[in-house]
């Protein structure tokens, strides 16, 4: 199958590099002919040149619009805008079978491409609900009701939808009735590649060295992994971790993240904790499975809300896959059905009262933790093999439409 796969931000993007090109390189060696279009960012330049060698080797072909958010609205308009007319230069020269759009602003541009090409499918991949978001965090508020008229159009006209969730899927559903159409929905969750997310069984020399190293040596290690902003609710991460401190003090809070330092280090001092129980690591992703090695616990905290059904952490995938119990938060995703003491170890916490923190806590650390189970659990569930063939039989379905 010939097809065009159109996504906003970048390849080169922490998403990117985790979901997108690897389940692409996977479809291209299953015979697929790719074309990507995305918009990438200037910064990542290095990691552009390593992607296109990439890509080459697998005969993929790599267009790249440059991406700009330096004036809110009015730049991610105009990119989107550059985006468009460089996918109609695409399809003048090439035709397609399907046009794969990942995320709303990108099927907004297969939608228009779709209409003005013969027997071309287009395959709504969507990572949460876009505009919902939008409107949760006040963002394009006052544009809400021409969205979401655009919204019932990609909904009648898309041939197939891939979603996140099982939660995500019953919402399309409803949404198709709201729209009077009926979805076809795929649910392929965010995986991690199990080859790179690992543990390490003999326990090596440098990952003693790294413990010693980071004064880890002898702790009860919490972690967090991953970016770090207001819908990952930092206090809330401070506050289980200073009820861990009471229940053991050898514990310390691990950060692994590229941004927030600082608001860390505040959220700490406001809490009356030692600056001296918290490490903060940034690093390179083929570094992060090291860390991660050291991890006792970690925390997977989001803000519940409507559009977060859609939810599902990439870095989920990447802790099980370590064999790393996992606390959570409900009303994220499928989480609440995904994490639990008989399946994984894990807990997903009904609320941020601190006596059902503590409980839950005690009921975590109490238990012999089995990495081996909390891994199988994660290669099951979460692995790119089982992504690319759901993805491949999504393709097979609309190639026989």
């Amino acid at each position: 199958m010939k097809v065009l796969y159109i996504m906003h931000d970048g390849i080169t993007d922490h998403i990117g590099k985790s979901q997108r090109a690897p389940y692409l390189l996977g479809l291209a060696k299953n015979g697929h002919d790719i074309t990507i279009l995305s918009n990438e960012k200037d910064i990542h330049s290095k990691d552009i040149q390593e992607y296109k060698s990439l890509f080459t080797e697998s005969s993929i072909k790599w267009f790249i619009n440059p991406y700009s958010n330096r004036i809110p609205i009015i730049s991610p308009l105009l990119t989107s805008f550059r985006q468009y007319l460089k996918a109609k230069k695409i399809c003048l020269r090439d035709s397609f079978n399907l046009i794969h759009s990942r995320c709303y602003p990108s099927t907004i541009l297969g939608y228009f491409l779709k209409k003005s090409l013969s027997d071309t499918k287009l395959l709504f991949d969507l990572r949460d609900f876009w505009i919902d978001t939008r409107i949760e965090t006040r963002k394009l508020g006052f544009l809400y009701r021409p969205l979401k008229t655009i919204e019932a159009s990609l909904f009648r006209n898309a041939d197939s939808f891939i979603c996140l969730t099982e939660k995500a899927k019953s919402k399309i559903a409803r949404m198709g009735d709201q729209f009077d159409c009926t979805p076809k929905v795929t649910v392929i969750p965010c995986c991690a590649d199990m080859d790179l997310f690992k543990y390490d069984k003999e326990n090596s020399e440098e990952l003693k060295q790294i413990r010693q190293q980071e004064g880890l040596d002898g702790s009860f290690v919490l972690t967090y992994l991953g970016s770090l902003g207001a819908v990952y609710l930092l206090s809330n991460m401070v506050k289980t971790f200073k009820i861990l401190k009471y229940l053991d003090s050898s514990s310390k809070f691990l950060f692994i993240s590229n941004n927030g330092k600082d608001e860390v280090v505040k959220e700490f001092l406001n809490n009356d904790l030692n600056e001296k129980d918290l490490v903060f690591k940034t690093l390179i992703r083929s570094d992060v499975p090291k860390y991660l090695e050291m991890a006792d616990l970690s925390l997977v905290f989001i803000r519940p809300s409507d559009s977060k059904i859609g939810c599902s952490p990439t870095k989920l995938a990447e802790l099980l896959a370590m064999g790393i119990p996992v606390l959570a938060n409900k009303g994220v995703g499928d989480l609440n059905e995904i994490l639990g003491i008989e399946k994984n170890n894990s807990i997903c916490l009904d609320s941020f009262d601190e006596n059902h923190i503590r409980e839950s806590l005690l009921k975590i650390t109490s238990q012999r933790v089995d990495k081996e189970k909390i891994r199988e659990f994660a290669l099951k569930n979460f692995s790119l093999p089982e992504a690319i063939r759901r993805y491949e039989a999504v393709y097979k379905s609309l190639s026989n439409l």
